[in-house]
């Protein structure tokens, strides 16, 4: 799978596809990292630190989730911004997994999020955001496969 993502010349399709697929995958990997760092540092407090770290607005309808469910790989009620907001706000539990700084995970992590959903909103991708999502989903790809 090294060369997988190399292609260039790709029409606006192709390119959703692959930003669609790349975010997925991370998405998963994101929730599994998240779980077992949370877990290890919290043990079952885990799950209020999940809930805490939501927008005020969503906590009530999390709070009879287990932490294997808010965090589940494939079944996961939570947002991908929801992933970046726990990642923010419990970066002391996940820095050693990242190796960079914090401020710049979360900006990979907003990106990814604001110009990844293509299939959500417009159809295509700037060359440019394509390329440097690219880049992005290379180093947390990298990071996060470690852990996952």
């Amino acid at each position: 799978h090294q060369h997988q993502y190399e292609r260039i010349n790709l029409s606006d399709t192709e390119k959703v596809e692959e930003v669609g697929r790349r975010r997925n995958a991370l998405e998963k990997q994101l929730r599994t990292v998240l779980r077992n760092a949370l877990r290890f540092a919290y043990g079952n407090k885990a799950r209020d630190k999940v809930i805490a770290s939501l927008q005020e607005s969503r906590r009530e309808k999390m709070m009879d989730h287990s932490l294997e469910l808010l965090l589940s790989k494939d079944t996961s009620p939570l947002f991908f911004l929801d992933l970046v907001n726990i990642v923010n706000r419990e970066w002391e539990v996940v820095k050693n997994v990242f190796e960079m700084e914090k401020n710049r995970v979360v900006l990979m992590l907003e990106e990814i999020n604001r110009i990844g959903r293509p299939d959500a909103h417009a159809k295509a991708i700037e060359k440019d955001d394509f390329d440097q999502l690219r880049l992005y989903f290379n180093k947390l790809e990298a990071v996060l496969g470690e852990w996952a």
